[in-house]
């Protein structure tokens, strides 16, 4: 597994910091960023093979991200975790093609083994 770039998006310093040691131990490149700007900027300047962003965030959400992500690369992986499990949240990532959508608290043991499930399809 340490040869995946994995990115993540998410507003929440404590939260960011956290699922960043959670993926280093495994991945061999773990970036972060706090908005929807900062993933679209790391995500040129990486290239990561999976993205986890949370939906709700200043300057630009995490489904705008993804979207606009969507546009340059389809195949782009993502894994959403959020705080917000209303129906048009999820409506819309489904419309998006996300198919794992975390709700928290997120189970550290669960988010590692959705990212490898994801990074191996």
């Amino acid at each position: 597994m340490k040869d995946y770039k994995i990115l993540i998006v998410e507003d929440e310093v404590l939260i960011r910091e956290m699922l960043k040691e959670i993926f280093m131990s495994k991945f061999s490149a773990v970036y972060t960023a706090g908005n929807g700007l900062q993933g679209i900027e790391r995500y040129n300047e990486f290239s990561p093979d999976l993205i986890i962003t949370d939906i709700k965030m200043k300057k630009m959400d995490g489904l705008t991200m993804i979207d606009k992500i969507q546009q340059e690369d389809p195949d782009q992986k993502f894994i959403i975790i959020t705080a917000y499990s209303d129906e048009h949240h999820l409506r819309t990532a489904k419309a998006l093609g996300i198919e794992d959508v975390l709700v928290k608290p997120i189970d550290s043991r669960e988010l590692m083994m959705k990212a490898i499930e994801r990074l191996q399809k």
